[in-house]
């Protein structure tokens, strides 16, 4: 079986962390990230930023110095330095996402998605604080989402049109690697202030009409049941999202709650370039209407609210997710096309 060779006339990005199999096309959002198997920086060269890629380096010799191990890959993007530190999973340290607070059989805790943002956060933290430690007054890009993608080693940078450049990877496998609670003690001993809520999304004003035309502009939006993204079905399997609706999130028992979240994720899933959102919707709206039906007739407890007002919630929920949903950056057809099978790809050492 030949190896996989990427191609060399047009960019390409590869994923950081490991997504849901569901995901068959896009990049993947956070909420489809699995495991954490490494955290990164991205250093430019360019005004505002590092001045040079020897600073570049510099930057690498302080995080090193203060996380205790030197990055497993160092990736030459073309135009800066993407270097990654290897996440270490062990019994006690799981490098997991999970659903909720859990433990995965033995003495080891799982993290929840949200807790994994705050590190990832910290860990940010930690580059910005390193790139300034180098050289006073520059930024790095705050690149720190879990479904992040880079540069792929063993491919050509074409953003300057005229200027191709390979992109140079060099392999570091006797490196440590970090432990999550290693990384916790790096960014409390820099003092690095991480907040605890969740990150907030921007929004542009949407009138309703304006919300539906936007639902059915999106890529495949009228598809079918059997035409609907295997990640969009996921998330309307019917009688999992009565459930999910009648039952509450784990931060918010309300029904409305449930509900308002899976609009939200149905209408970011298709930004991503997955097929059938207006039917996700319409299953959302009749699994929200069916559990008020069944909480007026006392086969369910909780607030019981008509009809009108259970259609009003949902409506007002798909407006205030197309708002978020159209502040988001518009991706690109090679990001919308990256796919979830593994890459084997020829790395060049560094020279």
């Amino acid at each position: 079986m030949s190896r996989w060779v990427p191609p060399q006339d047009r960019d390409v990005w590869w994923g950081v962390n490991p997504i849901s199999p569901s995901v068959a096309r896009g990049r993947g959002t956070e909420a489809d990230v699995t495991r954490v198997r490494a955290v990164w920086a991205d250093l430019d060269v360019k005004d505002g930023s590092l001045a040079s890629m020897e600073r570049c380096y510099a930057v690498v010799e302080v995080l090193s110095r203060w996380v205790g191990s030197e990055p497993s890959v160092l990736i030459e993007s073309g135009h800066g330095l993407q270097p990654l530190w290897r996440v270490r999973s062990s019994r006690t340290q799981p490098n997991r996402v999970a659903e909720h607070w859990q433990l995965d059989g033995s003495a080891g805790e799982m993290w929840p998605l949200q807790r994994w943002r705050e590190l990832c956060a910290g860990w940010g933290g930690l580059v910005a604080a390193a790139a300034d430690h180098v050289q006073a007054g520059a930024r790095v890009d705050s690149v720190f989402d879990l479904s992040h993608i880079l540069r792929c080693p063993g491919t050509v940078n074409h953003k300057q049109i005229d200027r191709p450049v390979a992109v140079r990877t060099a392999l570091n496998p006797a490196a440590p690697g970090l432990t999550r609670l290693g990384i916790v003690n790096a960014v409390a001993e820099r003092a690095i202030v991480v907040a605890p809520t969740a990150p907030t999304m921007r929004s542009v004003p949407t009138a309703p009409r304006e919300a539906w035309e936007w639902v059915h502009a999106q890529h495949g939006a009228d598809a079918v049941w059997d035409e609907m993204s295997p990640a969009m079905q996921t998330l309307v399997m019917y009688p999992g999202l009565v459930e999910l609706i009648a039952q509450g999130t784990e931060d918010d028992p309300s029904a409305h709650a449930a509900m308002t979240k899976r609009v939200l994720a149905v209408v970011l899933a298709a930004t991503e370039g997955r097929t059938g959102l207006a039917l996700a919707l319409e299953m959302i709206r009749q699994a929200y209407l069916e559990v008020m039906d069944r909480r007026r007739a006392g086969e369910l407890p909780g607030e019981a609210r008509t009809e009108s007002v259970a259609t009003a919630d949902f409506y007002r929920a798909v407006r205030g997710a197309v708002s978020k949903a159209r502040a988001r950056p518009v991706l690109s057809v090679e990001e919308r096309a990256y796919g979830t099978s593994p890459l084997r790809v020829t790395l060049a050492a560094r020279g």
